[in-house]
C-alpha cells in the first residue's frame, strides 16, 4: 500500500503520540521589551513541559498582532518546522495566532489539518500572586 506524504505524518505522529513524544514549536509575536518575551516564551514552555511534550524550537515573532500571519516575518519558521515534521504542533499565547480572526482561523485549521499537526493556545500574563489571592479571603 502506497501512502501520501501527509498519512505517513500522520502515522509518524500518531506513533509518537502513543509514545509519548508530541514534539512541538512555541511561537509568539512579541512587539515590546525582551524581559515579557522571555516571560511569554516561559509560560509557553511550562504549558508544553505541563503535557510532556517536546520543545523543538522557540520562535518570536516582532510583527504587531493585528499583521495576518502570512504577513508576519517569522511565521514562515513555524510552518517550515510543521512541513519538515520537526514538530506536530504549536504552541502559542492565546490570539498570537490570529485565532481570533474567522477567516484565518479556518485557513490556519485547515493548513494544520493537511500536515496532520494542531495548534494549542496558552494564557500568558501576570498571575496574581499567593499573598494577593490569600489578602482577598
Amino acid at each position: 500500500m502506497i501512502r501520501t506524504p501527509a498519512q505517513t505524518r500522520r502515522r509518524q505522529g500518531l506513533g509518537n503520540a502513543a509514545a509519548g513524544r508530541t514534539t512541538v514549536v512555541l511561537y509568539a509575536c512579541v512587539e515590546g521589551p525582551r524581559t515579557s518575551a522571555t516571560a511569554i516564551l516561559a509560560e509557553l514552555r511550562r504549558f508544553a513541559n505541563a503535557r510532556e511534550w517536546i520543545v523543538a524550537g522557540e520562535i518570536l515573532d516582532s510583527a504587531p498582532l493585528s499583521t495576518p500571519l502570512d504577513e508576519r516575518p517569522m511565521w514562515h519558521s513555524v510552518r517550515e518546522t510543521i512541513a519538515k515534521g520537526r514538530a506536530e504542533g504549536i504552541v502559542a499565547a492565546l490570539d498570537h495566532t490570529c485565532d481570533d480572526v474567522a477567516d484565518t482561523r479556518a485557513q490556519l485549521f485547515d493548513w494544520l489539518a493537511e500536515h496532520a499537526a494542531f495548534l494549542a493556545t496558552a494564557r500568558c500574563g501576570v498571575r496574581p500572586s499567593r499573598t494577593a489571592e490569600r489578602s482577598k479571603v
